[in-house]
């Protein structure tokens, strides 16, 4: 729901990929971008619906991976930084989703703050405040 929320919303100077479950499918979507905004599920701990943003360390070892099931977003990140390290974009930020005992009455309102959250993350990209889906709008009108 987040990614159907967010594509189209900023016009066509930001690219909006959904690379599902396959995170190795997170190479195809590396052009040195200024910024990167990953949106993901993840299981923290926190309570249900709550949204953690932080900016990945590429730096740090790889954990023991037993099994390619065990590949998210930031794995594949570390690989590429030893592979294709002038393929990855200048900044990467986090938006993880905790989705441990979320209700589906509340995905509604947990989707929107996902949204917004994005919008915060990318507003220094724009001038004049947060990006909105009419900036988007006006900016395709305006190529």
């Amino acid at each position: 729901m987040v990614m159907q929320r967010l594509h189209g919303r900023y016009g066509p100077g930001v690219a909006i990929y959904d690379i599902s479950t396959c995170a190795f499918a997170l190479l195809e979507c590396l052009h040195h971008q200024d910024l990167m905004v990953l949106v993901d599920a993840c299981s923290k701990g926190g309570a249900p619906g709550e949204i953690f943003v932080t900016s990945p360390d590429l730096e740090a070892p790889l954990q023991d991976m037993p099994t390619l099931h065990q590949v998210g977003p930031v794995e594949t990140l570390m690989v590429a930084r030893h592979l294709y390290p002038q393929t990855l974009p200048k900044a990467i930020s986090l938006v993880l989703i905790e989705t441990e005992g979320l209700e589906e009455g509340a995905l509604e309102s947990v989707c929107q703050q996902a949204v917004s959250t994005v919008d915060q993350q990318i507003a220094p990209l724009f001038q004049g405040g947060p990006p909105t889906p009419e900036m988007g709008r006006a900016q395709a009108k305006s190529l």
